[in-house]
């Protein structure tokens, strides 16, 4: 709002969601770097007399994109159809295509209803077009000669150092606005005042926000525990590809069309709705992050345990879960988080009647920004909480266990 006065050419709105996804993006290609052969790759670049740039460039870079293209894809979908960043930081006139979408399916008056779901299937058949038209270009980069990036390493150190001071600035605004009393244009700095009583019409939102967001992740993490064993009963090694198609679908169509079957089935919008549509975008997360450790099961161990005859999900109970609790840890608190962020699923599947700290934060942000600043406040406290209780629970658990982290020799006295 200072930089940009209404900004119509949504630089604010790009700035978000870069930071955003840039996060979003890293935190998928660490674990594809890591499966990678580095020492090899490192023994072969000192061979061959490259540098650390030209290594990275010509033998890590490239299978780590190839490998990333659904996710990328991902990012494309959001930043085409998401609504929440857009309806705060997007530009009134024109609207963002999401945030118009949303107004038509959501308007009582049933001719721009149908307008609004023709939009929807327009917008479906637009993705499909644009993953086939991705496909073949990203297909074609690929087998084209790679070409070496003399990128000095200060450019991308400055562009992580800009990256980190917006969110840093941001997390300040949101501390700033929440103890702000009155701020006069006048007035260099805001009159601050703080009081427990501002928090009293946001408890009733977080405390609906805690139990959908701890029901979404018990319900997403069990049934990927499952999905993910019955699909290494049949032989599976990899993630089948439509788990990646939940997250290439966009949060409006979807919840539209899940409304539509509720309805259908004479069922009506409320907290069931809700949880069911967090859970169906928590769960693809959650499967994602879990696969690749779980389908890098030692076949020895799988023969012991058919040996034994213990019934495998006595297994599962006994000895992979226990095996892989860090990691399920991680998942449960990354589903946590994702939930609070929903917007769109809690307004469409609740019937506007459950309120959760998102939908109070998209209510007030246009109009009592201190209300707005704590709801942004907690919702971004939340998932941090949940974060740092895991990583917590994690280093207890695990303090005993050196040697099932491979990083020493365990002792067993």
């Amino acid at each position: 709002q200072y930089l940009f006065p209404r900004d119509p050419w949504g630089l604010g709105l790009i700035a978000s969601l870069v930071i955003k996804e840039t996060a979003f993006l890293t935190a998928i290609a660490i674990p594809i770097a890591q499966r990678l052969p580095l020492a090899s790759y490192r023994a072969l670049s000192r061979q061959a007399g490259l540098t650390q740039t030209e290594s990275f460039n010509q033998l890590i870079w490239p299978q780590v994109l190839s490998l990333m293209k659904p996710a990328l894809f991902v990012v494309f979908v959001f930043g085409l159809t998401n609504l929440e960043v857009s309806l705060i930081l997007g530009p009134d006139q024109p609207q963002v295509f999401a945030v118009r979408l949303f107004q038509l399916v959501t308007d009582p008056n049933p001719l721009n209803r149908q307008a609004g779901s023709l939009g929807l299937i327009v917008l479906l058949l637009s993705l499909g077009v644009a993953w086939l038209i991705f496909r073949r270009v990203f297909r074609t980069r690929l087998h084209q000669e790679r070409m070496v990036h003399h990128t000095p390493g200060w450019v991308w150190l400055s562009i992580d150092r800009c990256l980190i001071g917006l969110v840093c600035l941001s997390l300040l605004s949101l501390l700033l606005w929440s103890i702000t009393q009155r701020w006069s244009v006048a007035d260099v700095l805001p009159v601050m005042s703080f009081r427990l009583a501002a928090l009293a019409p946001l408890m009733d939102p977080m405390i609906m926000s805690l139990m959908i967001g701890c029901t979404t992740t018990v319900l997403s993490v069990s049934l990927a525990i499952a999905v993910l064993e019955y699909q290494v009963f049949r032989g599976h090694a990899r993630l089948h590809w439509v788990w990646w198609a939940f997250l290439w679908m966009p949060a409006l169509p979807m919840s539209a069309g899940l409304l539509a079957w509720i309805y259908l089935l004479g069922g009506a919008p409320g907290l069931g709705p809700v949880i069911l549509g967090h859970t169906l975008i928590a769960l693809p997360y959650v499967m994602i992050v879990m696969s690749d450790a779980w389908f890098a099961r030692d076949l020895r161990y799988q023969m012991i345990l058919n040996q034994s005859g213990l019934a495998r999900w006595r297994a599962v109970i006994q000895i992979w879960i226990p095996r892989h609790s860090r990691l399920l840890l991680i998942a449960a608190a990354l589903a946590f988080s994702v939930s609070c962020a929903l917007y769109t699923q809690t307004v469409l599947l609740g019937g506007g009647r459950i309120e959760t700290l998102m939908t109070e934060l998209m209510v007030a942000v246009s109009g009592e920004r201190r209300i707005a600043a704590f709801s942004g406040l907690m919702n971004l406290l939340l998932p941090l909480m949940a974060f740092v209780l895991v990583q917590l629970v994690n280093q207890w658990s695990w303090r005993n266990r050196i040697g099932m982290q491979g990083e020493g020799d365990a002792d067993f006295r």
